[in-house]
């Protein structure tokens, strides 16, 4: 079972990110190749670094009042949030390596 947040209303969003000190919020879309590529990449920060960082992923499709609010343009689009404020952004594919040293862990 995935330990990865799916959030599926743009309403589940914000409450999610102001309730969590350090998110990885994770944008992408079931069309996208390189989301699917980047998926397991991001479900084992989320079980290597559970209790430290909490992990969500936001379909561009279903939540875009989101989408746009963080102005994503690409996916996948990592967005990292500290105490609820964007702290740091990695468009495109990146790598596990790339994704830590965003989230300052």
């Amino acid at each position: 079972m995935s330990i990865v947040k799916i959030i599926e209303r743009d309403s589940d969003f914000e409450p999610y990110i102001q309730n969590t000190q350090l998110v990885l919020a994770v944008f992408s879309a079931t069309w996208c190749g390189p989301c699917k590529a980047l998926e397991p990449i991001v479900e084992k920060i989320a079980q290597d670094y559970q209790g430290r960082v909490s992990v969500c992923k936001i379909d561009i499709d279903d939540c875009t009042q989101t989408t746009n609010k963080y102005s994503v343009r690409s996916v996948p689009t990592c967005l990292v949030f500290v105490n609820g404020q964007k702290s740091a952004s990695l468009a495109g594919l990146t790598s596990r390596e790339n994704i830590i040293r965003a989230l300052g862990i």
